[in-house]
């Protein structure tokens, strides 16, 4: 079970990278400039890849953006950065690896894919916070219409910035609380 558990996890996370750094360029220019305004350390890279329809995070050593094609908007591409950011600042990759792994050792026992569902909802909804702690009404109301923008994208090989749309109510009422 271990194995079988473990190698779905194992497996899919390479796929998944494969398939973006086949049709990943740089970002452009807009992006680029917003990235730096935010990580003006240049720690993180960023791209952009027709292969997913949402903006995520990959690389645990080498931590990369990614955008879908065609965000140029600079407040929303703000919003978006600093979502991702914070992820890699908190190291959530890890944390979620951490989960599978669990979730590999114990496959036997089902309240460790709750477990782990919920580890990554909650990283979800730490994120929103840390992002909007400083933010302004106006601001974080943009925000929120971010998430809607990116949860009404078409499915496609990534999850959205948005997360799972079930959980999308109540990030948006915790943004507004």
């Amino acid at each position: 079970g271990f194995v079988m558990v473990g190698g779905w996890y194992l497996h899919g996370y390479p796929y998944l990278a494969r398939r973006i750094w086949k049709t990943a360029v740089p970002a452009g220019p807009e992006a680029q400039a917003v990235l730096h305004q935010l990580d003006p350390q240049g720690r993180v890279r960023l791209v952009e890849s027709p292969t997913v329809n949402a903006p995520l995070l990959l690389g645990l050593l080498h931590p990369t953006i990614v955008l879908p094609r065609g965000v140029t908007d600079p407040a929303r591409l703000r919003d978006i950065l600093s979502h991702e950011l914070t992820h890699a600042r908190r190291y959530d990759l890890l944390v979620k690896w951490f989960a599978a792994f669990a979730a590999s050792v114990h496959w036997f026992n089902p309240l460790l894919i709750l477990v782990r569902r919920e580890i990554s909802r909650a990283c979800e909804l730490a994120c929103d916070e840390a992002v909007v702690k400083a933010l302004d009404a106006p601001a974080r109301k943009h925000y929120g219409e971010t998430l809607l923008a990116l949860a009404i994208q078409p499915p496609g090989l990534a999850l959205p910035m948005a997360g799972e749309k079930r959980n999308l109510q109540e990030r948006l009422v915790s943004l507004v609380k």
